[in-house]
């Protein structure tokens, strides 16, 4: 199996990424821009702020006014065969039998060895800094720039959790996903999976434990059942997300009480997050629909007679066969938490080499535009 390049630094980095859902935007308790979807519940309403600053830091009080948007904060990547990485260029930093056989691994599709059974998946996740605003200096407003990145960055990888592909050692470190596990509260996901998929509806953050139309959140393990690849990978970044909020990684950025630098977050906030795959096949309305080559130009007057099949072909440029290109049920080009894969990515896969998935993380930030102070 080989490990794709996403080919995110490149052209994809401005035509590949969904631009439009960095709105509604609001200055000042004003909402400027529409969007496809509202504000995030809680998100803060007022006009003026004040950040106090540290003086055991140096950092300077902030007194300016409010502001409110999604920012690309990050990057999660969910592949077929560890230690591969698509988005830094394709990367294979370990052989593949080797580590597959000692991780025991799999992917959509793959029969697992430790289950034996065919109804069994498992994917690898990497998370990655990407503060898009800074990397293209388009935004200079150093308290909305929460975790102080300014560059890309290899975060955390599932590769270094071996909770997550053991489940007797995931469940000493989870135990309530006992309480999780009942039919209850698996039949509860229905509620969260119709709120995030209805237009300008959101995840319901009360139920944590849900990953809306996508499955559920425990066991925060890569065990992923019955499900299409889009769906099973979209599992995999939202339980990485939830892994690492509980672990304290994930701060919260929405709130009037989160606008001096994010709060504390244990419990990942579903709400505040909108998801924009960029591969394989980039959810954005001014991309390519995906790297496969358009058809050739045909000239049918000289085109002879029809062929009686479509014979394979190793060259990609042969390929005379367009992709399909279909644009969000609901609009936009980026989704919503939780958000049914039958309205936005079902048709954004490509076999073999199109069955890993990147998709970046645009957070919804409340801030402090300084007049007076830092930013000023």
């Amino acid at each position: 199996m080989q490990c794709p390049d996403a080919n995110v630094f490149g052209a994809k980095l401005i035509s590949g990424i969904c631009w439009s859902c960095m709105f509604p935007v609001y200055l000042a308790g004003i909402r400027m821009f529409d969007g496809r979807a509202g504000r995030p519940s809680g998100a803060n309403d007022d006009a003026l702020c004040f950040c106090p600053g540290d003086w055991d830091t140096g950092q300077m009080p902030t007194i300016g006014f409010s502001v409110g948007m999604y920012v690309p904060s990050r990057i999660v990547e969910s592949v077929r065969k560890p230690w591969c990485f698509p988005v830094l260029f394709g990367a294979d930093m370990a052989d593949a039998n080797l580590m597959d056989g000692a991780l025991n691994l799999g992917g959509y599709g793959y029969e697992s060895k430790k289950q034996g059974t065919p109804d069994y998946g498992q994917y690898t996740w990497h998370f990655y800094a990407f503060p898009l605003m800074q990397i293209l200096e388009l935004l200079d407003l150093p308290q909305c720039n929460v975790d102080n990145y300014s560059t890309f960055d290899v975060m955390f990888m599932s590769e270094a959790f071996p909770t997550w592909y053991d489940e007797e050692l995931n469940f000493l470190i989870h135990p309530e996903a006992l309480i999780f596990g009942n039919p209850i509260a698996q039949a509860a996901k229905l509620g969260d999976c119709a709120a995030a998929s209805v237009p300008g509806g959101e995840p319901l953050d009360s139920m944590f434990w849900s990953s809306g139309c996508w499955g559920s959140m425990y066991p925060l393990s890569g065990k992923i059942g019955t499900g299409s690849a889009p769906q099973s990978a979209s599992l995999t970044a939202s339980r990485a997300m939830f892994l690492l909020a509980r672990l304290g990684f994930l701060r919260r950025t929405v709130g009037s009480d989160s606008m001096c630098g994010g709060a504390k977050m244990p419990v990942l906030k579903k709400s505040q997050y909108r998801v924009q795959q960029i591969f394989p096949v980039p959810e954005s309305n001014d991309a390519d629909p995906g790297d496969n080559p358009p058809p050739p130009d045909i000239n049918l007057a000289d085109a002879g007679d029809p062929p009686t099949a479509i014979e394979p072909t190793l060259d990609p440029t042969e390929t005379i066969v367009p992709d399909f290109t279909m644009n969000n049920v609901l609009g936009g080009c980026c989704h919503g938490f939780g958000e049914n894969t039958m309205l936005w990515g079902e048709w954004r896969t490509r076999p073999a080499m199109g069955e890993d998935f990147v998709y970046v993380l645009w957070r919804w930030t409340d801030c402090c535009a300084g007049i007076l102070g830092p930013g000023g």
